[in-house]
């Protein structure tokens, strides 16, 4: 696993990079995300379902437009009916959105926002659960069934949301923010079906808080 590796040096180098830049304001979230994937097979379409997630980041700039490194864990879970229950199939994500942050301008305490940009997706974990009434059995993706299928286990995405800032004082605010990702990488990896397609796509809420290194800036 180098690429991973080699991908978490290169954010705690952007980390550490930031924290030595002017102001840097630093920032911690958590919340829902619904998801669903897009496919080109209509007999092999499924629900979406709702995991929890979250992570933080950094924010850099002191003007209008920032720039916004982030580290998230996301699920993104679907379920399919079958003939004595529920098939469901769980892929836990950590993602690293480069977002630009847009503040379009303060109004008293608070700063609506948006923001934009690419996103890199690295499967962390995949299970595959059946559901029969009561009983649940879970077993890893690795293992074939019908419920999984041959991933890449890098995604690439592009986010885009909006939000609302509120000022607790100091530099400190708390925040709310809706997400669209949209997947862009074909997630199938099924050399014996090449036109298969699947995307990850998914919508998420988070709250935030925020807090410079500098109380008094």
């Amino acid at each position: 696993m180098k690429w991973k590796a080699s991908l978490f040096a290169a954010v705690a180098t952007l980390v550490a990079s930031a924290a030595s830049a002017q102001s840097p304001v630093f920032f911690v979230k958590i919340g829902p995300t619904y998801a669903w994937r897009s496919v080109n097979r209509p007999e092999l379409e499924s629900d979406g379902m709702t995991a929890f997630g979250g992570g933080g980041g950094v924010r850099i700039g002191n003007g209008r437009i920032a720039f916004q490194p982030e580290i998230l864990v996301t699920g993104k879970g679907t379920s399919r009916d079958n003939d004595v229950g529920e098939t469901r199939l769980r892929i836990e994500y950590i993602e690293v959105p480069m977002l630009a942050h847009l503040t379009l301008g303060r109004h008293g305490k608070f700063a609506p926002f948006l923001v934009a940009g690419p996103v890199v997706g690295l499967e962390m974990r995949c299970r595959a659960q059946f559901v029969e009434g009561n009983s649940r059995d879970e077993v890893g993706c690795d293992l074939s069934t019908d419920a999984t299928f041959d991933r890449n286990k890098v995604d690439i995405l592009a986010a885009g949301g909006l939000g609302l800032g509120y000022s607790v004082g100091g530099g400190r605010q708390l925040g709310l923010e809706a997400r669209y990702t949209h997947g862009l990488r074909n997630i199938s990896d099924n050399d014996d079906d090449p036109g298969f397609e699947i995307r990850n796509r998914s919508v998420s809420v988070f709250l935030s808080y925020s807090f410079p290194l500098d109380p008094g800036m």
